[in-house]
């Protein structure tokens, strides 16, 4: 009987942890869709490179973290939890962009008065394939993890950029462009087709 009940308190514990992925999926999509449409194109061009960006995050992030939480009591361990927290929150929103990137391969007749029904149906379908014994233990669920990361900090890093391009531009265009003086007509021999600039230069 003990068995019994811890097998049934980790089968309900990790069916609730899915459940709550798919309503923080849908909250990233609702509350930041900038983010979530930046993570959704990460996912859908270049999949392959920024699950190898988000593996490559996140066994650096893993190793930073666990030496703070490691370090001791103090303020120095308060960091390496926040940054834990930090990481796996960063993993989950990203990973918004690759559940929505798995609803829209499954195209349906309701996506365009309802575009959230492809994170829905994405979560719903990566959710349940977690649940596979070993490969989605083992296989999927980090992958996911690392495409999650790499999406996130891909979305970030291009939402940047986007604003400092946006802000630089006006400034630039500003400073290329010179005044330039429409030429005055003058009049002359009976003719009004010549014409002189400010600087007395005759056309």
């Amino acid at each position: 009987m003990p068995y019994l009940g811890s097998t049934v308190f980790v089968s309900t514990l990790v069916v609730v942890c899915l459940l709550s992925l798919t309503g923080c999926w849908l909250l990233v999509r609702s509350l930041a869709p900038g983010f979530h449409a930046r993570a959704q194109r990460a996912c859908t061009e270049h999949l392959g490179w920024t699950t190898l960006l988000g593996a490559v995050l996140a066994a650096g992030g893993v190793l930073v973290c666990g030496a703070l939480v490691a370090a001791g009591p103090g303020i120095v361990k308060a960091i390496g939890f926040a940054a834990t927290t930090l990481l796996a929150s960063a993993a989950i929103a990203g990973s918004a962009g690759l559940v929505t990137r798995v609803g829209a391969g499954l195209r349906s007749r309701t996506d365009e008065a309802s575009e959230w029904h492809q994170t829905l149906r994405g979560a719903l379908v990566v959710v349940t394939a977690f649940l596979a014994p070993v490969v989605g233990w083992f296989l999927l669920l980090p992958l996911a993890i690392a495409c999650g990361l790499g999406a996130a900090f891909t979305s970030v890093a291009s939402g940047f950029a986007a604003r400092v391009g946006s802000s630089a531009g006006p400034a630039a265009a500003r400073r290329s462009v010179a005044p330039h003086p429409d030429p005055l007509p003058i009049r002359g021999e009976g003719d009004w087709s010549r014409v002189r600039s400010p600087r007395g230069l005759e056309a």
